[in-house]
């Protein structure tokens, strides 16, 4: 910053300079070189973001990794029933590409269901440890 606008008795080396600086609102710090006065304004301490406590995200951890173990158990009976063959149109397929895209389809739930439950075991185990 530049000098700032000084009252008379505002002089380098006057006791009043520092006096009006620690009574100002901003609590600002004056520097005193050469002949000018300039005002800082006082360091602030950097923001942190302030998440959850140690316990609490044990918490959150743990209800996500449950939530993924049982959305894995699901997607795999889903998977082993065969319940996504309704939403497709094998009307006009042979026998045996409806039995290998049901066969396929069924490994790719379960692939998906063990993935999931995975990611959850692994969740649940960070929490453990």
């Amino acid at each position: 910053m530049g000098p700032v606008n000084r009252a008379p008795s505002d002089v380098p080396g006057d006791a009043t300079a520092g006096a009006f600086a620690a009574n100002s609102p901003t609590r600002s710090r004056v520097c005193r070189s050469s002949n000018q006065v300039s005002v800082r304004p006082p360091r602030r301490r950097p923001t942190t973001l302030r998440g959850p406590r140690p316990a609490e995200a044990r918490v959150l951890v743990a209800f996500a990794g449950i939530v993924l173990v049982a959305l894995g158990i699901i997607m795999a009976v889903t998977g082993f029933s065969a319940e996504f063959t309704r939403q497709l149109r094998m009307g006009w397929m042979s026998r045996g590409t409806q039995d290998l895209v049901v066969r396929l389809g069924q490994a790719g739930y379960v692939a998906r269901a063990l993935i999931v439950a995975g990611i959850g075991i692994a969740a649940l185990d960070a929490v453990i440890t």
